[in-house]
């Protein structure tokens, strides 16, 4: 393979800048307003909830420019880490809508998931592999 398929370059960057975008609307006084609404209805202490959400931010800006990169390890970590995000979002969603909305939000992680590993995409990660 010449070069990093149009579809990893796409994920990868969709990836870091999403991470990116998050840093920035937690930077405003108005982006704690997610973390605060699930508050009341979490088993979860607020403290926790932001760990969490920093937590996520740190990991999905890691693991877009390791896709980038080509480091097989990038997309793992992305996998597992949407995955397991989507699941604990589905165990706190507490409204209907908010699980349409998940189901949306699912549905982007698998097409996501799909993506990385197609046998293009395979390829890639392959010779990057030491």
């Amino acid at each position: 393979m010449t070069g990093r398929p149009k579809s990893i370059t796409v994920i990868g960057w969709l990836v870091a800048l999403s991470a990116i975008i998050a840093v920035i609307h937690m930077l405003f006084p108005d982006g704690s307003i997610s973390v605060s609404r699930i508050t009341p209805t979490s088993f979860l202490p607020e403290a926790t909830l932001y760990s969490l959400v920093n937590y996520n931010i740190m990991l999905t800006f890691i693991s877009g420019f390791a896709i980038l990169d080509g480091m097989d390890w990038g997309r793992w970590l992305y996998s597992l880490q949407s995955v397991t995000l989507f699941a604990l979002n589905v165990y706190l969603a507490s409204s209907f809508p908010a699980l349409l909305i998940l189901c949306i939000q699912g549905l982007a992680v698998l097409l996501i998931i799909y993506f990385l590993f197609t046998p293009k995409a395979n390829d890639y990660f392959a010779k990057t592999v030491p």
